[in-house]
């Protein structure tokens, strides 16, 4: 019996070493394989830098990011990234949570390098949409970006491309806006629109509506933005070359309305680009064109601005060029009016009342639009030239203020300048080897008078230049001291015609082509009289000839 007891003592524990090998020989293979060599081993999967609506993309989730297929397994997944081809790809959904960060609230939010975004259908975002480097193509889209507080902007990519086509975007308020609503280093526009009015919220401080650190392309687009409030400090700003071809923008409550920091601005076939309630309309500093264009902006400030520090030439051609100064009124209820409501506690500390902010303000306003840079057409060291060309100006301290630095101020046939200013329709300050130019002929209620006064301008110029009416002569004042600020310039003369309608008189195509109708019809004339007498000769000689033979 007790034999017995041991050999069952000696299986078992023969049974039981085995079962422990086995499981020693188990969790080696499986510590080989990564793995913990256990059951409650789980592994797990890969995670992308992309955040839509709060939830991160994953090796799991990105055939169907939001889980279209859990309910319906015949839906067809509205958002799918492909980690091979870095695609997310997104359509007719309505976003719902967002992704925040220190910086800000997103309703997508995509730190992985090299993604490319693409929205179709029609797609709602809370909050905007945040891109580190990569690219964002909306095509045949329909994209409302709500603006809710917390956001930074609408779309923001770091580096990369941001592209637009056949699509419309409707901006729906600016709360969630504080650095740009749109910005790329290179942003494509066509055939779009970009709806941003009216908006609404206590609008905060933001930098531009467009931005594009490399080059733009706006083409067949209508764009509006518009606000009584000066929230943007621009509603364009572009460090590269710009065009802008055949669309419609409108621009309302901005500081400056297109301001070319570097490269080229070109505005060309049908373009139409209209502000109202901006304080500058145009600061270019690089080359710029107007072509077939048409331009209405009211800026309180100046309407186009060249102060560039090297060569700049501004081409205006075949356009229509309307600037003009909106008032103090519209002043108050535009920048002032925002700024009070925006800062009200700090400004209450100051002034008790809104309308004691507006007085005190009524000097500074004064004082800029009182300005000799209170123009329409401010052009220092600038090259600038009009042909077939309609330009107004009204209500600006100057009309045209031009500091050639040895360029060239033309205006060719055909063209027009309607002004009507405070202080001096056109004023030029011009080198010896510079030149102000007024085509073949200039009619009109004024006359151009250019008189040497390098002793008053200085360094500003050797001749002053500028429209005089007939009745009264431009002339510098007897005793006038060197020009020290330039705030002095116009007090150092007389004579300087406040408004003018001025023609550029056309090459007289009439004039020319019927005397040379005329001179064609008697050359034809003069030819068949000859083959005519020619003939008759050549009968008579016949004629002759038989009767000597007879």
């Amino acid at each position: 019996m007790g034999a017995r007891v041991r050999r069952l003592m000696r299986l078992t524990l023969c049974l039981a070493l085995t079962l422990c090998f086995c499981c020693l020989t188990a969790l080696a293979v499986g510590a080989e394989e990564g793995g913990t060599g256990t059951d409650t081993d789980v592994t797990t999967p890969a995670t992308y830098e992309i955040y839509l609506g709060g939830v991160q993309v994953t090796d799991e989730n990105c055939s169907d990011i939001l889980g279209d297929t859990a309910s319906d397994e015949n839906a067809t997944p509205r958002a799918v990234y492909d980690p091979e081809e870095q695609v997310l790809s997104l359509r007719d959904l309505s976003v719902t949570g967002c992704y925040t960060n220190g910086n800000g609230s997103y309703s997508l939010a995509v730190a992985e390098a090299g993604v490319t975004v693409k929205l179709t259908g029609s797609v709602t975002f809370p909050w905007g949409i945040y891109v580190a480097e990569g690219s964002v193509e909306i095509e045949d889209a329909i994209v409302t970006f709500e603006g809710r507080a917390g956001g930074t902007g609408f779309v923001q990519i770091q580096s990369g491309d941001l592209t637009v086509e056949e699509s419309t975007i409707v901006g729906q308020g600016l709360d969630g806006v504080t650095d740009v609503c749109f910005g790329a280093d290179i942003v494509t526009v066509e055939g779009s629109m970009l709806l941003m009015t009216p908006l609404r919220g206590k609008l905060p401080t933001f930098g531009s509506v467009l931005q594009a650190d490399e080059r733009m392309l706006i083409d067949g687009c209508y764009i509006t933005f518009q606000t009584d409030h000066h929230s943007a400090e621009s509603f364009l700003t572009a460090y590269g070359n710009t065009t802008v071809r055949d669309s419609v923008i409108q621009a309302s409550g901005v500081n400056t309305f297109v301001n070319m920091q570097d490269g080229s601005f070109v505005a060309s076939t049908g373009t139409r680009l209209i502000a109202t309630h901006a304080l500058y309309g145009f600061v270019l500093n690089g080359n710029a064109e107007f072509n077939m264009a048409e331009v209405n902006v009211g800026a309180h400030y100046a309407g186009i601005v060249l102060n560039p520090e090297g060569e700049v030439n501004l081409k205006i051609r075949s356009s229509d060029i309307q600037l003009y100064n909106p008032g103090f009124n519209a002043f108050t209820k535009g920048p002032l009016a925002n700024q009070w409501e925006a800062n009200q506690a700090q400004l209450k500390q100051t002034y008790e009342t809104f309308d004691d902010y507006v007085s005190y303000y009524w000097t500074v306003y004064s004082e800029n639009t009182g300005s000799i840079r209170n123009a329409a057409l401010y052009a220092n060291n600038a090259s600038v030239s009009m042909t077939h060309t309609d330009f107004s100006a009204k209500d600006y301290a100057v009309g045209i203020l031009y500091r050639s630095c040895g360029k060239h101020f033309s205006v060719g046939d055909g063209s027009s300048l309607t002004i009507k200013s405070t202080k001096a329709a056109f004023f030029g300050m011009v080198e010896e080897e510079g030149e102000v130019r007024f085509g073949s002929g200039m009619a009109g209620d004024v006359q151009l008078f250019s008189i040497p006064c390098a002793d008053i301008l200085g360094t500003l110029g050797n001749y002053a230049v500028t429209f005089s009416t007939g009745g009264a002569s431009f002339e510098r004042i007897e005793g006038a001291t060197p020009v020290l600020d330039t705030e002095e310039l116009l007090g150092k003369f007389r004579g300087c015609a406040k408004s003018c309608h001025v023609t550029v008189k056309e090459f007289p195509v009439a004039a020319v082509a019927i005397p040379c109708v005329a001179l064609a019809l008697a050359s034809v004339a003069v030819v068949l009289l000859y083959q005519f007498r020619d003939r008759i000769g050549f009968l008579q000689r016949k004629k002759n000839k038989k009767k000597d033979e007879a």
